[in-house]
């Protein structure tokens, strides 16, 4: 099922974003382009034969490489994000988040930049997990997404940012408890 033809009409996407992207994409990337699936979108595929990213780069060096494209790949996402939203008449905001055990010196200004550039709030949680002790948020020892109260965490700070961007929400949630 397309995101188009979803069942569902909302009024706000929120494309979550945090500072492993790079490394998320550059390990799908890897895979993708090992078994010869061709990237659909054709200004991501031109920053792909810039960066010289090929079926035989490492996710490792795919990272090195589109380091450089940072801003241009996330702008990409962004605008691919607001698209999507704007066929769903939906609004789009960017949620920032420092996922639990993420280096907290990572920077998130490519994100911001590319966000802005495309007329994207965002909404900043980054200091979402400031206060806890990384492993108490993982759903696992193995697995470093966050488990319930994560998402508690997530949620409230999500709530709070929104209500800071009320045009971001119809009238009638605007002012809701």
């Amino acid at each position: 099922m397309s995101v188009l033809s979803a069942r569902f009409s909302p009024d706000l996407v929120l494309l979550t974003v945090h500072t492993g992207e790079l490394d998320i994409l550059s390990q799908n990337l890897e895979g993708a382009l090992g078994r010869s699936v061709s990237v659909p979108d054709a200004e991501l595929s031109q920053l792909l034969k810039r960066a010289m990213v090929t079926e035989s780069t490492s996710s490792s060096e795919i990272a090195r490489r589109l380091r450089l494209y940072e801003e241009q790949w996330q702008g990409r996402v962004a605008v691919w994000a607001a698209e999507t939203a704007l066929k769903m008449n939906a609004r789009v905001a960017a949620l920032l988040l420092r996922l639990p055990g993420e280096a907290g010196s990572s920077s998130f200004t490519p994100i911001r930049r590319s966000m802005h550039a495309a007329g994207i709030p965002v909404l900043d949680c980054s200091d979402a997990f400031m206060d806890f002790h990384d492993a108490t948020l993982w759903v696992s020892p193995t697995d470093a997404h966050p488990n319930a109260v994560g998402h508690q965490l997530i949620a409230g700070c999500a709530l709070k940012r929104l209500r800071a961007h009320p045009t971001l929400l119809p009238a009638w949630r605007a002012d809701a408890p």
